[in-house]
């Protein structure tokens, strides 16, 4: 038995291909998974390990605490400090505008710097030097000048001294520069968040080092160890994420795969009926068909596993250079290949074992058949499917009203609509025997009408075996749901933002600070609103206010706000009250935090910004939403300037030209189009639904693949029906059309019901989210994007026929008319 199996697979060698990619895709997105996690896990820890590097101690400020670097170096064991801080400061760059950029302090002990210095020397006095990105994004090199403005705003010239690697990520687009003594780019009221003194130990133990520290600077300060530190930089930078959206990519590829392969063992034990009927009636027993059918499952799933090894690694290696990660890492590890190979063999094993206990029941007396026609999977389909579809479609709707009506949240309704979504998919999925029909015969009414007999036919065969059919284009539904499903949440989250954005900010420009901790002066709001061409423009700062109504109290997100720019340049929704009276003693609040506190309009509550507190009236109740939670008087509270100012401009005016001429004297003042900022918002949706569709078009893939087994598979079945076709007068092209058309039958089939599942799973996803005051949406189907993917299927389609129909237009007449 071993001997006919084994030369059984040879014979069908061709056949078992097609349906082994599939297992090689979702091996290698499970294998890939695991070896770019370690890879990234191996990169950030040798990064970190240098800013760790020399560290035995750490001491981290709790709350308002100041760091005593005189008390720290006092301490028994400590051989050398050094404060680490960063500070935003002004860098000047093109046309004299100043821009953000992140300058390091120097430390002053070589053995506790992070950095190393890859062209150059480490800055001297008046000397700066630049990381790597720093120099490629500016041209920058050893000997270059940089100007920094200090907190005068006085410009401070430096010479390049060297280009250092900085062992860690940077901000995208931001400089960083490191120097010594950056203490006087320090604002004191404000220390740099973030900031701590790394210590190298005289010899003495880690942890008796962090007890000593501890000891002598109380418990306003946190003190680890080094091992410690390293361990806290890995959690807080993290670096699983790509990792887990592969994984997530994975499952659906692995579903996707395991549904092609049952398809694919199913016909092929329907095929080998004479075949085993045969081994049936020389004495093979039952079980001896079942090891023989899932032997083969176990050769392909073992090839698989091996392609899908190697293909998962060189899929790590191309993510990472895409990541731009240098050196590129391939950590094959142990439990990698494990996985490898027992998701490689246990989805085809699985995927198997029905078609493989079917084979069992093949009789001996079914050698004596004439004609090789599936005559189980013709059978109309059971009242089980039918109950099955019902429960899985029950469960569905209860999930459905739980997401609509429950109150504990936006996470629990996220959860409920999810779970209502896959039940729906699932019940989509069950019933596709009973869709089928009817969707084909819609579906083939075009062809019909354009192709006559041929196309006629085509639908015919698409219909006519509808579990089948059914189990072909399952694959293929899974992976368009899933992919319909983030466009339309992806689009419902860029349209919603972009309308909402335009309804309460429909200014043209916001002029801020390039540096978040240097404001614009208050003057420049009277020089811009003086320019021709402006037609309003109102001042904006953000305060953390405290308010007190009795006994309750809370810290809120306040917007100090120029009066005349509420109702034209900042348009919260109001539900009761006058934004108008927004000026001098009156506030506005949000829903929320007016039911929090119990107050209403005509309340007077205390409010406190710093050491200054004001009764201010509440004049008006907005809707709560994502943003600051009131709104009051610039005059209010005065301070140290504005931090935006927004500019609505006249119709046909320059506005860009009108506002850098207004700016012209204040060169932190950073001008940004609000139509420049919603298409970039816009590019980062797109940039994400790009990266999701080429990870679950490659599942999509998968299930094209299927559908290219099935067609050929189907040829191999219908041999003697194809040549009869032919003896009747059909063309090889009428032949090759018939075959091609019911390739996108099939396929169209697949992601006309995905697309629908898909939909209205994203559809309840966002109306239960948007049921939370702070996560407005609104639904929106991107007709367009839909539209290019059933194209984009219908041609694929049309591809996965080109071999099949090409193999059944090329038979012979006479030797497929022959009994087999």
């Amino acid at each position: 038995m071993l001997r006919t199996t084994l030369a059984g697979i040879r014979a069908r060698f061709l056949r078992l291909v097609l349906s082994s990619i599939a297992i090689v895709v979702g091996v290698a997105f499970v294998s890939g998974t695991m070896v770019l996690a370690d890879a990234l896990q191996a990169t950030l820890r040798d990064e970190f390990a240098r800013s760790a590097r020399g560290v035995d101690a750490v001491v981290e400020p709790e709350r308002d605490a100041v760091l005593d670097i005189a008390a720290i170096a006092r301490v028994d064991g400590v051989a050398a400090i050094a404060l680490r801080q960063t500070v935003a400061v002004p860098i000047v760059g093109a046309r004299g505008r100043a821009e953000e950029a992140d300058l390091v302090e120097l430390a002053a002990d070589p053995s506790l710097r992070a950095q190393e210095v890859v062209q150059g020397a480490f800055p001297a006095a008046g000397q700066i030097a630049v990381s790597e990105q720093t120099a490629r994004d500016r041209n920058l090199s050893v000997g270059a000048e940089v100007v920094l403005l200090g907190r005068d705003s006085a410009p401070e010239r430096f010479t390049v001294s060297g280009v250092y690697d900085t062992g860690t990520a940077e901000r995208p687009g931001t400089a960083e520069l490191l120097m010594p003594g950056i203490a006087r780019f320090v604002d004191p009221a404000e220390p740099p968040y973030g900031a701590h003194v790394v210590v190298r130990s005289s010899g003495v133990d880690q942890s008796v080092l962090a007890e000593r520290l501890q000891t002598a600077l109380g418990q306003d300060f946190y003190v680890s160890t080094g091992a410690t530190y390293t361990e806290m930089l890995l959690a807080a930078q993290g670096g699983d994420d790509i990792a887990l959206a592969m994984s997530l990519f994975a499952v659906v590829a692995l579903v996707v795969a395991a549904m092609v392969v049952m398809n694919t063992f199913t016909i092929l034990i329907a095929q080998r009926t004479r075949e085993l009927g045969l081994l049936r009636s020389i004495g093979a027993g039952r079980g001896q068909v079942f090891r023989s059918v899932l032997l083969e499952a176990a050769v392909i799933g073992m090839v698989a596993s091996v392609l899908g090894l190697a293909a998962g690694v060189g899929l790590a290696a191309a993510l990472q250079s895409m990541l731009g990660s240098s050196p590129v890492r391939l950590p094959v590890s142990g439990p990698a290949v494990a996985a490898a190979f027992a998701v490689g063999l246990g989805v085809t094993l699985v995927a198997a074992f029905l078609p493989a206990r079917r084979a069992t029941r093949v009789a001996p007396m079914e050698v004596l058949r004439t004609q090789v026609d599936s005559r189980e999977e013709v059978s109309r389909t059971g009242r089980a499917r039918v109950v099955v579809t019902g429960v899985l479609g029950s469960i569905a709707a209860l999930f459905t009203v739980l997401a609509l009506t429950q109150s504990s949240g936006p996470k629990l309704a996220m959860a409920f609509a999810v779970g209502a979504g896959l039940f729906l998919l699932g019940a989509v999925v069950t019933a596709g025997p009973l869709l089928v029909g009817p969707l084909i015969r819609g579906l083939g009414a075009v062809p019909r009408a354009l192709f006559g007999v041929p196309a006629a036919l085509a639908a015919g065969n698409a219909g006519r075996n509808p579990r089948r059919t059914a189990a072909t284009m399952s694959a293929l539904l899974v992976g368009v749901a899933v992919v319909s499903m983030l466009t339309v949440m992806a689009t419902s989250v860029k349209d919603t933002r972009d309308s909402t954005f335009a309804q309460q900010f429909p200014a043209d420009y916001e002029v801020s600070s390039a540096v978040h901790d240097r404001p614009l002066p208050a003057s420049l709001l009277d020089r811009i609103t003086a320019r021709p061409g402006v037609e309003a423009a109102g001042a904006e700062r953000t305060e953390n206010l405290v308010v007190a109504v009795g006994d309750r109290k809370r810290t809120i997100g306040l917007a100090a706000v120029t009066p005349s720019s509420l109702g034209t340049l900042i348009r919260p929704e109001v539900v009761r009250g006058d934004l108008s009276a927004v000026r001098g003693d009156g506030i506005a609040l949000t829903e929320e935090i007016a039911r929090s506190l119990g107050v209403d309009v005509g309340t007077v509550i205390t409010s406190t910004v710093g050491t200054v507190s004001k009764d201010l009236r509440v004049v008006a109740l907005t809707k709560s939403g994502p943003g600051l939670d009131a709104y009051a008087d610039l005059a209010t509270w005065p301070g140290q300037g504005v931090q935006t100012i927004s500019v609505k401009m006249a119709p046909g005016a320059d506005g860009r030209t009108v506002l850098d001429a207004a700016v012209e004297s204040v060169p932190t003042a950073k001008i940004t189009s609000f139509a420049d900022t919603r298409a970039e918002f816009t590019a980062q949706i797109d940039r994400l639904l790009a990266f999701v569709w080429a990870m679950i078009g490659l599942a999509v893939l998968t299930a094209l693949l299927g559908i290219a087994s099935t067609m050929t598979l189907s040829v191999f079945e219908r041999t003697r029906e194809s040549s009869l076709l032919r003896a009747l007068g059909f063309t090889r092209a009428q032949l090759r059309g018939m075959l091609v058309v019911e390739s996108i039958l099939i396929a169209l089939s697949g992601a006309v019901l995905g697309a629908v599942a898909g939909t209205a799973s994203a559809a309840l996803l966002v109306v239960a989210v948007s049921r939370d005051d702070d996560l407005q949406m609104t639904v929106s189907v991107p007709y367009g994007q839909l539209a290019a993917l059933f194209v984009a299927v219908a041609v694929a389609g049309v591809l996965a026929a080109v071999l099949p129909a090409r193999r059944a237009a090329s038979a012979s007449i006479v030797a497929g008319m022959s009994d087999r």
